[in-house]
Parts: structure tokens; sequence; C-alpha cells
């Protein structure tokens, strides 16, 4: 067979090499600038990435169970298409 290109730098590497070159100027500028404009529900809130927030949920078994065989069934789709969604 051919043989294989030389190994390139990690994406674990890189990715700790780009976080050291950062600058903290640039972060500040960053968390200044609005995020992509989005339909909100309430207007006047802040819209930066310093005032983002996460939301986390966990299914329980039973809607584990509902979303592996009834939803599937229910849109006739695959669950990779389902999870995706």
């Amino acid at each position: 067979g051919a043989p294989l290109p030389a190994k390139t730098t990690s994406f674990k590497e890189w990715a700790t090499r780009l976080q050291q070159a950062g600058d903290p100027a640039e972060d500040a500028y960053w968390d200044t600038v609005p995020a992509a404009v989005l339909p909100v529900d309430h207007t006047g809130g802040d819209n930066t990435l310093a005032s983002a927030e996460s939301v986390a949920v966990e299914l329980d078994e039973a809607e584990t169970r509902a979303l592996l065989t009834e939803v599937p069934a229910a849109y006739r789709t695959q669950i990779n298409d389902v999870l995706l969604t």
C-alpha cells in the first residue's frame, strides 16, 4: 500500500496552543459583541456571549425508551434523525 503521510499536530495540542496564544483584550472584546440576531421572548436584555447560559436536561428511563422506540416509529425515521433533531 501507499505510505502514510507524516504525523500532524494532534487536535488536543492544537487547541492548547490556540488557547495559550489568546489575547485577554481580544477575549474582552468578544464578550461585548452581540451574539447572532435571534428571535427573543423578552426584548431589552443583554445579547452577548458574556450573558449566554446553558441548559442541560436529562431524560428518565421511560422518556428514553419512548425516544428510542416510539418516536422513530411515529415519524417513520431512524433514531439518528431523532437524536440529531
